[in-house]
């Protein structure tokens, strides 16, 4: 079993509307990519990821920074808190 830590936004109402309305949101991703288990550590301000294959840990970091990117990047606030959290993220995943 894999297990992987992605930075969520700052912001805990942004992490409240990427989780979605009784976590719909991040059942649907975890339906969507095939994950073990994918959940919101709020209070750490962390998501966690869980799976069999690394493959499919890598395809979820990419998801989940194109999602901030489209959804919680349209203020200048939330574009440098995504720019700080996710500058070195994006080298690694090759965008």
């Amino acid at each position: 079993m894999y297990y992987e830590e992605i930075p969520g936004m700052n912001d805990k109402k942004s992490n409240i509307k990427f989780m979605g309305y009784c976590g719909k949101n991040i059942k649907r991703i975890q339906e969507l990519l095939k994950l073990d288990n994918i959940f919101l550590e709020l209070d750490e301000n962390i998501i966690k990821i869980y799976s069999n294959n690394m493959k499919k840990i890598i395809k979820t970091k990419k998801y989940i920074y194109k999602y901030f990117k489209k959804h919680f990047c349209k203020s200048n606030t939330n574009k440098r808190t995504f720019s700080t959290l996710y500058e070195s993220e994006a080298s690694l995943l090759d965008f």
